[in-house]
């Protein structure tokens, strides 16, 4: 799939250029291609066996190592390097050179993972906001009186989804007198 940068709001009447703004519209899946790609996506989940699933509870309680702080923590480890006596006993110099280590390649793992859902994002948004748009102008061909008479069930289960709430009539106040 190609890098897609049009930022054309696509609706239903706008069908005619729908394979032309959006290069992913001539793609298919097949249930192979699905299934393969859920396997790819299981087989990188089997490379990183131990990945946590913390809760928000834990996630807010922890540090967090951004962009401000990478400067320190680069200063410190290189300091250590230098001098492994400037580490606490309980930090060896092996795990702490492994976990940054490790941060940079998950780091680099994310960013490829994050293109790819915003991609993937974008692609069911602007599938979705055309099926909808598409659909949209079923439903006002089905509610034409040709059509209401040849699929009345149709009309009222796709009517449902625009149903407003019944207005609530006035009632009169109660009489304070009796």
């Amino acid at each position: 799939m190609s890098n897609i940068h049009n930022t054309a709001i696509v609706s239903a009447p706008a069908e005619r250029n729908f394979e032309a703004n959006y290069a992913f519209a001539r793609v298919t899946l097949t249930n192979k291609d699905v299934a393969s790609i859920v396997e790819t996506i299981n087989n990188l989940q089997a490379k990183l066996p131990a990945l946590p699933a913390l809760t928000p509870l834990e996630r807010k309680r922890m540090s967090k190592l951004g962009l401000k702080s990478r400067g320190f923590v680069d200063l410190a480890i290189e300091s250590a390097r230098k001098d492994e006596g400037v580490l606490p006993r309980a930090i060896e110099l092996k795990t702490l050179l492994a976990q940054d280590e490790l941060m940079k390649n998950l780091s680099l793992i994310q960013a490829h993972l994050s293109d790819m859902k915003s991609k993937v994002d974008d692609a069911l948004l602007v599938s979705g906001n055309w099926l909808f748009g598409a659909t949209r102008s079923i439903y006002a061909v089905l509610k034409t009186p040709a059509a209401c008479t040849r699929m009345p069930e149709q009309q009222d289960a796709l009517r449902q989804r625009f149903a407003r709430p019944a207005k609530k009539k006035d009632q009169p106040p109660e009489a304070a007198s009796a």
